[in-house]
């Protein structure tokens, strides 16, 4: 499906991810999202597909500050960024490869 990568690029910030065993200083245990530190921490967990859920739902929140929607209450409830990482991640698990890249013509 996907993997999860060292570093990311959203609208022009890089993000380093780091999959930590315990989340540090948050309101969330699970994720957190940094932007003044260009990080993302996801908490360890044995369900690859957790921490594949938990990354997409810190990449909503990474979109939405690109965006200049930090701060705004209905874009930012974690209910509502929550339902939108779990709709993004059926997407990609429901469909594999559907972002993938056509293989090149060989001559």
């Amino acid at each position: 499906m996907f993997n999860i990568p060292e570093e990311v690029k959203v609208g022009g910030m890089n993000y380093r991810i780091e999959v930590v065993p315990i989340i540090r200083d948050s309101a969330s245990p699970v994720g957190r999202l940094s932007p003044h530190d260009g990080l993302i921490e996801l908490m360890d967990a044995e369900s690859d597909d957790f921490v594949k859920q938990t990354f997409l739902h810190e990449m909503v929140h990474a979109l939405h500050y690109q965006m200049g929607y930090n701060g705004d209450p209905v874009i930012e409830d974690e209910q509502y960024v929550d339902a939108m990482a779990n709709a993004l991640y059926a997407l990609l698990t429901d469909n594999p490869g559907i972002f993938a890249l056509p293989e090149e013509e060989t001559e």
